[in-house]
């Protein structure tokens, strides 16, 4: 008897100094914290950031720590003296491209609950505006962010010539229109994104440019087709930041060669026609709209004249197909031998 009340001491002193132990260990532990959750940097260039140790105060004493990307490279090395945000800085390698992530790392243990989440890119590559390609082709691209009154008359036209093109279509639109989204897919054409809700992206926080082309891609995922690997970017507003975005989402940044001009009012179908077939040629890339007025009748006129060029008439991503390749500062695709 006096056994078993000793066991059932013991048990009753482990269950009680466990947790208690447990949490003075877990308080040993220091949490890091960033500044915030999402950053953009450049290869070859300084980045900055801001981190503290939440528990300090109740650690007591400095933190070595590591601060280690998602394949457990060692970026950088840093004391923290205090509870206050420290800033570090660190040479983005040029190895690192698209989407990366930063944690914070003690003694081989993961010291921050929240990775920092970055989009890398070469600040060089600019936007696509044509492509130098070794094929005799083009590319008609299709903006749709208002409306759907000509997008059967489009898709008429298209297999009619057999002609694949891509349609740059905003978030919003995909929602509203999903069997447009299933029917413009299913007919070989390519859909690729144009944001959400068609804002000046420009003008968004960081934060906000991803979410604008993320819920896109959601929007056109979510109506049954392919997630997109182009982004077009509204009114043509880009900058290095948003081509960094964007890259990091897995979406190549997609200009002009030739804007038709089929939204303006100055614009017949004549002015319309002699801009878009002046100085045609192989890697052009032309820009239509879903709403145009004059653009179902524009493309069963112009297409003839493009294939009589000896052009043939591709979605944009197979005009990008031949490589890997970089964007000049004129936008020219140079594809690398």
């Amino acid at each position: 008897m006096k056994r078993i009340l000793a066991h059932l001491l013991c048990l009753i002193m482990v269950s009680v100094l466990l947790p208690v132990t447990y949490a003075k260990t877990a308080e040993a532990l220091p949490r890091f914290r960033f500044d915030r959750a999402f950053l953009i940097g450049f290869q070859g260039r300084e980045l900055r950031l801001k981190a503290k140790v939440d528990n300090y105060k109740r650690l007591g004493k400095h933190v070595n720590a590591q601060l280690q990307d998602e394949e457990g490279f060692v970026v950088l090395e840093e004391t923290f003296k205090s509870s206050s945000y420290h800033t570090v800085s660190f040479t983005v390698p040029d190895t690192w491209f698209g989407e990366k992530s930063l944690s914070w790392w003690v003694d081989g243990q993961k010291a921050s609950d929240e990775d920092l989440l970055l989009a890398v890119d070469n600040i060089s590559n600019r936007q696509v505006k044509r492509v130098g390609t070794r094929q005799p082709r083009m590319a008609i691209t299709i903006d749709a962010a208002y409306g759907d009154t000509n997008t059967l008359k489009l898709l008429s036209v298209l297999d009619e010539f057999n002609v694949k093109c891509t349609f740059f279509v905003t978030g919003n639109w995909a929602q509203a229109y999903p069997e447009h989204i299933l029917d413009i897919q299913s007919r070989g054409h390519e859909i690729a994104n144009h944001s959400f809700s068609h804002p000046h992206m420009t003008t968004l926080t960081p934060e906000k440019m991803r979410r604008q082309i993320a819920r896109c891609s959601d929007a056109i995922e979510a109506a049954g087709a392919s997630r997109p690997v182009l982004f077009r970017p509204p009114y043509g507003e880009t900058n290095e930041k948003l081509r960094a975005v964007s890259r990091s989402l897995g979406c190549e940044v997609i200009m002009w060669t030739i804007d038709s001009h089929d939204w303006d009012p100055a614009y017949n179908h004549q002015k319309i026609v002699r801009r878009v077939t002046k100085d045609i040629g192989p890697g052009h890339i032309i820009l239509f709209h879903n709403d145009g007025k004059f653009t179902p009748d524009v493309l069963r006129k112009v297409i003839p004249y493009y294939q009589s060029l000896g052009l043939s008439l591709v979605t944009v991503s197979t005009l990008l197909d031949e490589g890997e390749y970089s964007v000049d500062k004129e936008g020219l695709v140079n594809f690398h031998p």
